[in-house]
């Protein structure tokens, strides 16, 4: 009995030192506010790729595991990205990110955009050269037509209704994340929201947050999303 106790208490003790190491991986704090998450204050270096050098990077983005969940779980909410990587391959743009900050790191990444039924969506597959990963897809009722004009109004079906839902890899499995209303689209922390939500959902479990995610918060909403977040609290 003895000899079980021991067992017992060595188990114990790996878990948790296991479980700790896990924890110190994860960012110590959140960003604090929008405008500053908004605000990446390290250097970045945009390159678009083309010919061999885009097919082989899509190749390698579009078979990580995160990249095919996501586009198989787009695909039942109606949203085809084999067709477009297989038939209209110039609509995927690959790029070759450099950040240098606090820490530096090189980042392949791929950008998908798929209509369905009235809805867009897409697909962002990032992997860096540690082999740290960002992927995750949306969808949303939001036109991106609408990032041409300045401060739209935003109807649909005669009625300021909109939604986004995001979809991120984490940890092996996809984790969405839902936003929706009714009325006016001057609410700037619901992209807060979208950051802290990932954010905690990393801490909670001791998933690496890598530097670049500020980075890549900005990006992606600058790229989908500033039209229809006016202003914000500085």
């Amino acid at each position: 009995m003895r000899k079980r106790a021991s067992i017992r208490v060595l188990v114990v003790v790996a878990i948790g030192l296991a479980f700790c190491g896990a924890l110190a991986r994860a960012e110590p704090a959140p960003i604090a506010k929008l405008s500053e998450l908004l605000s990446f204050p390290g250097y970045v270096h945009i390159e678009t790729l083309s010919g061999l050098e885009k097919v082989d990077m899509v190749e390698r983005l579009r078979n990580q595991e995160g990249t095919q969940a996501l586009v198989a779980e787009m695909r039942r909410k109606g949203f085809d990205f084999d067709s477009i990587f297989d038939k209209s391959p110039e609509r995927v743009k690959a790029e070759r990110v450099i950040i240098e900050g606090e820490d530096s790191a090189i980042l392949e990444m791929i950008t998908v955009p798929c209509m369905s039924n009235g809805l867009s969506g897409a697909l962002t597959a990032i992997v860096d050269d540690k082999g740290e990963s960002l992927i995750q897809a949306h969808h949303t009722n939001l036109d991106p037509k609408l990032s041409g004009v300045p401060d739209p109004a935003i109807e649909v079906n005669a009625m300021p209704y909109f939604y986004i839902t995001t979809l991120r890899w984490i940890g092996g499995r996809i984790v969405p994340w839902y936003y929706w209303w009714y009325d006016s689209h001057h609410h700037p922390n619901w992209y807060y929201s979208h950051y802290y939500w990932y954010w905690c959902r990393c801490n909670w479990y001791g998933h690496y947050w890598p530097y670049w995610y500020w980075w890549y918060h900005g990006w992606y909403y600058w790229q989908y999303w500033y039209y229809w977040s006016s202003w914000f609290p500085w």
